[in-house]
Parts: C-alpha cells; sequence; structure tokens
C-alpha cells in the first residue's frame, strides 16, 4: 500500500484517487477551491483546501512522506509549473505531472517533475491507432519508440510453437503474454497458439506496425 498526494481536483485528479482507492492505497486529494473540495466531501475521506502553490503549505502537508505526488491541476499550466518546482525543493520522493504539450513537459522536467503524462495526447493516439488498424484490440504507449499491442492470434500462428514462430529474428518483436478466457499467462516454449487466444506484443513502433501490415 503507498501513500499518494494528489494536488488538483480535475477530472484526471478524481479519476486517479479513485483508481488508487480501489488499489488499497491512501490517498489525499487537495484543491484550492472550497466549492470543490465541498462537493466531494462526501465521495473522499482525505480531501481538504489548501494552495499548493505555496511553499509553507507543502511544508505543512509534508510532501516528503508521501511516496509519489501528482500534479492535475486542469487549466493553470503556470500554477502546474509552480507547484511541481516546489514540492522538488520540498523534497517530494517522486513527482508526476499532469501536460498538455512536449514543450510543457520539458519544463515540468526540468522543474523536477519524474514523470509527466499527456491525458489528451495519449487518448488520442490510443484511438488513432485503434481505428487505423482492425487487427488491433488494444494498444498501450510504453514511450516514443516501444509499444504493446493486443491481437489476434494471426491465422499463420496457428499450432505453431514459438521457437516455430522465430518472431524476435523475423519481426524484431515479442510475446509477452497470451489471453485466454479473460485471465493471462506467458507461453513456454512448448505452448502452441490457438485461434481462441489473445497475444499481448512488444516491439518498437516501426517493427510492430509493418508487422501488423502482413
Amino acid at each position: 500500500m503507498k501513500n499518494i498526494l494528489i494536488i488538483g481536483a480535475s477530472e484526471f485528479g478524481k479519476l486517479i484517487a479513485n483508481s488508487l482507492i480501489e488499489l488499497n492505497n491512501e490517498i489525499m486529494l487537495v484543491d484550492k477551491n472550497q466549492e470543490v473540495v465541498d462537493s466531494l466531501s462526501n465521495e473522499y475521506e482525505n480531501i481538504l483546501v489548501a494552495d499548493c502553490r505555496s511553499k509553507y503549505v507543502l511544508e505543512q502537508l509534508g510532501v516528503k512522506n508521501y511516496d509519489a505526488c501528482i500534479v492535475s491541476v486542469g487549466g493553470s499550466f503556470q500554477d502546474s509549473l509552480e507547484i511541481t518546482s516546489n514540492l522538488k525543493e520540498n523534497g517530494a520522493k517522486y513527482i508526476i505531472s499532469q501536460c498538455s504539450s512536449d514543450i510543457q513537459a520539458k519544463f515540468l522536467i526540468m522543474a523536477g517533475a519524474n514523470k509527466t503524462v499527456f491525458i489528451a495526447k495519449e487518448a488520442a493516439d490510443k484511438i488513432a491507432h485503434l481505428c487505423s488498424d482492425s487487427k488491433t484490440l488494444d494498444y498501450i504507449s510504453l514511450n516514443k519508440d516501444y509499444i504493446i499491442v493486443k491481437i489476434k492470434t494471426p491465422e499463420k500462428w496457428l499450432n505453431h510453437t514459438l521457437p516455430e514462430l522465430d518472431l524476435r529474428n523475423k519481426y524484431n518483436i515479442n510475446v509477452l503474454a497470451v489471453e485466454a478466457n479473460n485471465e493471462f499467462f506467458l507461453p513456454d516454449l512448448v505452448f502452441r497458439f490457438q485461434k481462441e487466444n489473445l497475444v499481448m506484443i512488444l516491439g518498437n513502433r516501426k517493427s510492430v506496425s509493418k508487422f501488423l501490415k502482413k
């Protein structure tokens, strides 16, 4: 169980808070707007009003005691940048900051963020891939170079093992896992692919794209 500070009760902040709670983590949700906090007080046990642009406020919150701090301030990049910088100065262990462009991401990293999150960009990227390729059932971007896609078992794979397919040498891709009956497992060297299987593939974008076009 982790202890997470979420600054900003934006839609993203609330979604993150709910997911963290479902995973049995402790969260503290903070927003500078009294009306927003009042409207959410029945939904979250730990929520308070505070303006985290203030170094003193962050010090009082004890940010260095949290496993991670998430900056989900919507609307004002200046606020996000200032809060990220102040978190770093107050000794926050790990900072994740929301942004909406590559330029914003660069400034947030310079200010002290360990990771930046492009909400709209990541959603758009995923939808674009799902719409562009009928073979892709799901899509995860790991970084600018590598992705994971979920596909149905290609017909040419049926009744073949991983050594027989030799995917790494032929296509520069790797099978991460196989899904069957809504459960995932790691295929061993003697496993033979079946029609009902779904496959999770990892590779760089060019290799995966080239493979899916075959």
